[in-house]
């Protein structure tokens, strides 16, 4: 998920302030963590493999299950609609340095033409083994990317940069006015949902070695620390660039009017490229079986992802704002996938008593229910926790409430 959200994480930067940001980040990433774990101690608990398996050990509602597995249906397309746009700006951008060319609606009618010769045939494919191979040279590129806005940014306060700008790292606002607060309540969801991954934790719970549920731990918590420093480091590396800084990275960069800076968006583009089917992939097969079709039916797979594919790509033509795509999804969908259903577990169910219905003997269970018998503690304090869990899903309520509202008024203007 981190490819696409990387390219607007200098924007974010130079809207906050160097300081300010850099502490909503760990904010981000410490409450990531959290509601990660939480995921993984659920899934331990219950032996689930998807998450959609997960609602429905934990949920008993019919209609909030299938309202849960429409928003992992929905929450995707943000993701979806901003690599269409990345990549048809690329291309646009570098057109645009070496041609003369220009007419009416040209980005809209680039953005059209991208997602039909880079993105729509690979929605035909049933596998996406070979796309599976290549993602990790992805991570490579990924990481070049990250470090290559760090070099061309590394330079001293007031330095020039290249092509007359000036490196101009704003540590603070210039004021802390209340649209300042509200913009960070806008961006929460959006760095939440930049190193978030929890559609993807039962898959990698289920990979995992013995003991799964530390190893799944350590592996969110490496991967996370991972995505947070390219964030970091590319986001820094890109406000940097000061007045100049643009809602994209790769935008930023390409001001430079360098060679290797025009050449970089096309080769992350690849990146872009590649990863759309392995995240259209999880949509589809979720899509087949709210609608009761084998999964091994390929002429509605592959018309899914052409209903997919058109559906982003109109996104990303009237909605050309990268911020603002990622923003809405991530505070509607993410708020009930990242933040409801974590919370919820959390208040309603005892993971220790979720273990004892999984443990079948007689000897198993006596020795469960000794270990839950030493742990008094879970069970006095539930009035306690069902207080701090309302409380918390309250205010990450109005956080995202805020958020999309904030988003929605962006998408009007």
């Amino acid at each position: 998920m981190t490819h696409t959200n990387l390219l607007s994480s200098g924007f974010i930067v130079h809207q906050l302030g160097a300081v300010p940001a850099l502490l909503l980040f760990i904010a981000c990433l410490a409450l990531n963590f959290v509601l990660q774990f939480a995921y993984i101690d659920y899934i331990d608990a219950t032996n689930s493999t998807t998450i959609s398996q997960l609602n429905c050990n934990l949920f008993k509602n019919r209609f909030l299950l299938v309202f849960l597995d429409i928003i992992i249906i929905f929450l995707p397309l943000g993701t979806l609609a901003t690599q269409i746009l990345s990549v048809s700006n690329a291309i646009l951008n570098m057109f645009q340095s070496y041609s003369s060319i220009n007419f009416q609606y040209m980005s809209q009618a680039i953005t059209v033409a991208t997602a039909a010769v880079f993105f729509l045939p690979s929605m035909f494919l049933t596998s996406v083994k070979a796309f599976n191979a290549i993602s990790p040279f992805s991570i490579l590129i990924a990481i070049f990317y990250t470090f290559s806005m760090l070099v061309l940014s590394a330079k001293p306060q007031n330095a020039e940069l290249c092509n007359g700008i000036l490196s101009q790292l704003q540590p603070f606002p210039v004021t802390f006015s209340l649209s300042y607060f509200l913009q960070i309540l806008k961006l929460f969801p959006t760095i939440i949902f930049a190193v978030n991954i929890t559609v993807s934790v039962p898959i990698v719970y289920r990979d995992a070695l013995s003991p799964k549920r530390r190893n799944t731990k350590i592996c969110i918590l490496c991967s996370s620390l991972i995505v947070f420093s390219e964030f970091l480091i590319s986001g820094f590396s890109a406000a940097n660039f000061g007045a100049a800084t643009l809602p994209s990275n790769l935008g930023t960069a390409q001001q430079c009017k360098l060679a290797f800076t025009n050449a970089l968006p096309l080769v992350y583009a690849g990146v872009l490229v590649v990863a759309y089917p392995l995240w259209a992939q999880p949509n589809r097969y979720c899509t087949m079986e709210l609608m009761r079709v084998p999964i091994d039916n390929r002429l509605v797979f592959c018309s899914l992802g052409a209903v997919l594919v058109l559906i982003t790509t109109v996104l990303a033509v009237f909605v050309t704002d990268i911020q603002t795509i990622f923003g809405l999804f991530a505070s509607f969908c993410g708020w009930f996938l990242y933040f409801l259903v974590p919370g919820m577990c959390w208040i309603q169910h005892d993971v220790q008593s979720l273990k004892l219905g999984n443990v079948e003997g007689e000897t198993e269970m006596a020795i469960a229910e000794a270990h839950i018998a030493t742990d008094q503690g879970l069970k006095q304090d539930s009035k306690i926790r069902k207080i701090i869990g309302c409380i918390f899903l309250g205010l990450l309520a109005i956080v995202s409430l805020v958020s999309f509202s904030m988003n929605i008024w962006s998408f009007i203007q």
